[in-house]
């Protein structure tokens, strides 16, 4: 049976995390966490909506034209991170939405600065305190614990994606 008052929010990041509102609780999960434990507190939620920060093919800056030395071919890579980087991040995206659908969910997808605008009325333009900061602000019993640290970011992400999903439920957005 769906909790209609459950609502999940993922940051698929490297650093990133899931957060979990039921009412007024919110529980954090860092991807660094043990997997089945998410998969545990994912089945356990049984949420209305799990909304998941879409991203890229190559996310980060830019994109640059190489030729790839094995094949001859011409790639597109991101200046800004390297192929390892990139690979990892596309395997951790692929894990979430693997964990997400193993339980028998279909996730919705949404842009940061979609769910940066609906939230918190701006974009980060790649600043992640800014939403951390804006966490805080607006979760204060959430400051001296869970988003104390400031690779807290993911969690901070992953929260604001998840309010971004409650508010596509009740039509604000």
């Amino acid at each position: 049976m769906i909790n209609d008052n459950c609502y999940i929010g993922i940051d698929p990041g490297r650093t990133g995390a899931m957060a979990i509102i039921t009412g007024s609780e919110v529980e954090f999960y860092d991807y660094e966490d043990d997997l089945t434990k998410m998969v545990n507190a994912l089945k356990e939620a049984k949420p209305c909506m799990i909304m998941m920060e879409e991203v890229n093919a190559f996310p980060g800056n830019f994109k640059r034209r190489v030729v790839d030395k094995n094949t001859g071919k011409i790639i597109e890579i991101n200046a800004s991170q390297g192929v390892v980087s990139n690979f990892k991040f596309g395997m951790n995206y692929g894990i979430w939405q693997g964990m997400i659908r193993a339980c028998g969910y279909e996730p919705k997808f949404v842009r940061p600065t979609t769910w940066q605008k609906a939230v918190i009325a701006t974009t980060s333009r790649g600043d992640k305190k800014v939403v951390l900061n804006w966490c805080r602000d607006k979760y204060p019993q959430l400051r001296d614990n869970k988003l104390k640290l400031e690779k807290h970011t993911g969690r901070a992400d992953a929260l604001c994606v998840a309010i971004y999903g409650i508010k596509v439920i009740k039509g604000l957005v």
